[in-house]
């Protein structure tokens, strides 16, 4: 699905594919990459005018996908699978991870520089764009699930049993840093080096204001697990989840607030491209937006009842969910 116009309508696109798709991504209102189920990669360079399915050269599952620029992404899965395109998805090469675990998910920030993260303690990082994978120490075998890249240099890592770690050096060294959890902690998210989050199980996220020298426990307004979270400022994120969870701060996490329509469906993905402007998406093909910073939430129709797994949007009008059974909706 695909809307244009803020969520008013969502346009169901043909993507070709009866796979599931579990990433997506957009480098702008033309160009989104989404991958998923038995090596499914989709392109569009039209905005979803037109979907082409791309030969990856894999079968195995790709939990997610990371582009940088039209030419140039990314995609991780099972069996430590790392595949790059450098030509805008004409061909897609294997490199070696040397890893046998599954990756979960990928992050880049130019066509050098990239991190992936996986299960056991998975850690691996290429400064080459790829020729080179290498595995980064942080002697933990719990599995790694969110990863964010501010730079080159500075990038947090998330995982189960309250793991948070940090690189302010590109990765030469990392600190694990105290969460004062032992809850899975599915998502980070950064708006600076300075002020990032954290979010989990049992409704639990943490806060950092100084890099993550210290992270703070939040008062969150749901004891509902939180699969996902967008951070648009210091003061502004997001947090959704299990039973249509909604939790919002303008304070820095000092407060949260429940924002969710009382809905049943599970949420599994949100993005905000602002602190008015945001999207979220899970079960039954449901999409919620706002417009208003949260005041209100709008239930979107797109008369789609499969999974909706991932969204990516590129301002206040243009936004991609992707799901089941080869699932896509603008």
């Amino acid at each position: 699905l695909k809307t244009n116009d803020g969520g008013t309508t969502w346009l169901p696109l043909a993507s070709g594919m009866a796979q599931d798709l579990l990433g997506i991504c957009s480098v702008d209102r033309d160009t989104v990459w989404a991958a998923g189920e038995g090596g499914a990669i989709v392109k569009t360079s039209t905005g979803g005018g037109q979907w082409y399915p791309q030969e990856s050269g894999v079968t195995a599952r790709l939990n997610d996908v990371e582009a940088v620029d039209p030419a140039t992404a990314w995609a991780v899965g099972e069996s430590g699978t790392i595949i790059k395109t450098s030509d805008g998805g004409e061909t897609w090469e294997g490199q070696q991870s040397y890893a046998e675990v599954e990756l979960l998910s990928v992050c880049a920030v130019d066509e050098d520089n990239a991190w992936a993260v996986g299960r056991q303690g998975t850690l691996l990082r290429t400064r080459n764009g790829g020729d080179n994978w290498a595995h980064l120490n942080l002697d933990t075998k719990y599995n790694l699930l969110g990863i964010y890249a501010l730079d080159s240099d500075n990038v947090l890592v998330s995982g189960d049993k309250g793991i948070i770690a940090r690189t302010s050096d590109g990765g030469r060294t990392w600190t694990e840093q105290g969460s004062g959890t032992e809850a899975r902690l599915y998502c980070v998210a950064a708006c600076d080096c300075n002020n990032a989050m954290a979010a989990g199980n049992y409704g639990f996220i943490r806060r950092t204001f100084d890099g993550g020298g210290s992270w703070v426990p939040q008062g969150a307004a749901s004891a509902n697990d939180l699969f996902a979270l967008a951070m648009t400022d210091a003061n502004t994120a997001w947090a959704v989840g299990f039973s249509s969870t909604i939790v919002k701060t303008i304070d820095g996490g000092e407060t949260w607030i429940s924002q969710g329509l009382g809905a049943e469906n599970n949420l599994h993905s949100t993005d905000a491209v602002d602190d008015g402007t945001a999207w979220a998406v899970g079960e039954g093909g449901t999409i919620l937006m706002t417009s208003d910073g949260g005041y209100t939430w709008r239930n979107q129709s797109t008369g789609i009842r499969d999974d909706l797994l991932s969204v990516s949007a590129v301002d206040e009008t243009y936004a991609w969910a992707v799901g089941q059974m080869g699932t896509i909706l603008q």
